[in-house]
């Protein structure tokens, strides 16, 4: 048995260049290196076409990317066990139904899921049935091909179970909470940072785009708030909010300087609502993992799937509106603020190693294969 992991390249034929995966794709494949897997390369060279519609250029991609994996996933033999991240680039039915005979002659897929739009826009009326339908289907058919399933979390499963049937569900583990790896100087900047106190500023960091976080701009007026990340209309800032920009993603922590860090989306501070902000009922944020391995303690949903493991932890607050945050921190101890502060710094040494990955590897490999763990 030979382990695997696909790392996918995306290039255009006419440049070469390749684009960044992500540091929440690169931090997995870093920890399957670490778990004894070895990388297949898939490079997607979709083709360049300047003259033509994008209906044409779509179809291309398509046809082009499902043979870019039948080319580099050809070694491949039964018994072998390959870890995929979820959605792949260009995907379609095309790749699914590869991956899906790939898998009927023996090979073990896993997936690793990072998103699956079905769950974001089954409730979407903005899209068409056509169009969830045939979502549905394509996920639907990787979900049944694959021998192995990390979802995000319990809730995940479940709605996993009620959209795909109970066999998707028997074959899953959940992941907990996504790692946020960090090394060197950051690490070292992170691990001898000092308390905060709760009145330091709430931080939020992530795209700050209006029509994904429209709640930003219309934060309480009683607490103070540090954003970062791309795409905020500064004109729109209240006295008490201060933007600081934006920094890369392994750079980011040593900048976060504050007493929590907000876990929130949608349109409105009243509640997550839409469908950013729904998803969050089933979702594992990557900002989360940001905070955490920072150090941070957080400020979450009530809802959010990640407000049990806040609580369980003891490392932050669960509200139901935002406006809840000024009178739920006025009333907080600075003593059990300290307590939430040192929690959080015990879950984010975990989150800086891989802990939580290299745990669900483990468990998915017990479920494929016992005689050999």
């Amino acid at each position: 048995m030979g382990l695997f992991f696909v790392s996918e390249k995306y290039s255009l034929t006419h440049t070469g260049k390749h684009t960044a995966i992500g540091k929440a794709r690169e931090d997995v494949e870093h920890i399957l290196t670490d778990c004894g897997c070895v990388p297949i390369d898939v490079v997607q060279n979709i083709p360049d076409v300047e003259k033509g519609s994008s209906a044409v250029l779509k179809l291309k991609r398509r046809v082009f990317s499902a043979g870019d994996w039948k080319k580099s996933l050809k070694s491949l033999v039964p018994g072998d066990v390959v870890f995929i991240q979820f959605p792949v680039h260009n995907h379609s039915i095309a790749v699914s139904k590869y991956l899906a005979s790939l898998a009927k002659s023996g090979v073990r897929i896993v997936l690793v899921v990072h998103d699956l739009e079905s769950f974001r826009i089954i409730h979407n009326a903005k899209e068409s049935r056509l169009r969830r339908l045939e979502l549905q289907r394509e996920e639907g058919l990787m979900l049944d091909a694959c021998a192995g399933i990390i979802f995000h979390n319990t809730r995940m499963q479940e709605r996993a179970k009620d959209l795909f049937g109970l066999q998707v569900y028997d074959k899953s583990v959940s992941l907990g909470c996504f790692d946020y790896l960090l090394e060197g100087d950051v690490a070292r900047a992170v691990e001898g940072r000092s308390y905060h106190s709760k009145s330091d500023s709430v931080i939020i960091a992530g795209n700050l785009l209006r029509y994904k976080a429209g709640y930003a701009y219309e934060l309480p007026d009683d607490v103070p708030f540090l954003l970062y990340g791309p795409n905020y209309v500064e004109g729109d800032s209240k006295p008490n909010v201060t933007y600081q920009g934006v920094f890369a993603p392994d750079e980011l922590p040593m900048h976060l300087d504050g007493s929590f860090g907000l876990i929130w989306d949608g349109p409105t501070a009243d509640t997550c609502a839409g469908a950013y902000g729904e998803y969050l009922e089933i979702n594992n944020p990557h900002k989360a993992s940001l905070y955490l391995a920072s150090g941070l303690p957080v400020i979450i949903w009530e809802r959010a799937a990640l407000a049990e493991l806040v609580e369980e932890q003891g490392c932050g607050l669960t509200v139901a509106s935002l406006s809840e945050i000024g009178e739920r921190l006025a009333a907080l101890d600075e003593g059990k603020y300290r307590e939430m502060a040192a929690n959080a710094r015990v879950l984010g040494a975990k989150l800086r190693k891989g802990w939580f990955m290299t745990e669900a590897v483990y468990h998915t490999l017990v479920k494929l294969c016992p005689e050999e763990s």
